[in-house]
């Protein structure tokens, strides 16, 4: 069985742009918009500029790297193993965890993801060791852990 980001991959993005980054896009516009009003040989038309550029190339940033995390992630159930498949903009990521090295697999939920009806599966090894990745529909994921929980005896976690 093989579940993508794909089917959803508009509220992934969303969920990745109202996250953290936006948090952190905004809170370095105030810092350089405090240091331009502080600082006076920065009070000119490049200041300005860079005040009101910087947090839109940012977020344009994020954007194109949650599109490509979205489009590019899937989580593939093998005959003895799972496959983890993730890229974006800086990384690109694939890992194959033994199905005998799992403890147990769990789906969890922020806020932000509740709302556009993502999830992040994390995977607990016996090694105490803890695979993440997020942007699945909850509902596929659901059906996802279900099925390697009865195939495999392994116990599901919801938080």
């Amino acid at each position: 069985m093989k579940i993508k980001t794909e089917s959803k991959k508009m509220f992934v993005i969303l969920s990745r742009l109202i996250g953290m980054p936006l948090l952190y896009s905004v809170g370095i516009a105030l810092i350089v918009l405090l240091v331009t009003v502080f600082v006076p040989a920065i009070q000119n038309a490049l200041g300005w500029l860079l005040i009101f550029l910087f947090p839109i190339f940012y977020l344009a940033y994020v954007a194109i790297d949650a599109k490509l995390y979205a489009v590019n992630t899937y989580v593939e159930l093998k005959e003895s193993s799972i496959e983890l498949h993730s890229k974006n903009i800086k990384t690109s990521t694939h890992i194959t965890l033994p199905v005998a090295q799992v403890e147990s697999i769990s789906i969890s939920q922020n806020f932000i993801r509740k709302l556009f009806g993502v999830c992040q599966l994390n995977f607990i090894q016996k090694s105490g060791a803890i695979t993440r990745t997020w942007g699945y529909d909850y509902q596929e994921a659901s059906d996802f852990v279900r099925q390697f929980g009865e195939k495999y005896k392994i116990p599901i976690k919801t938080a």
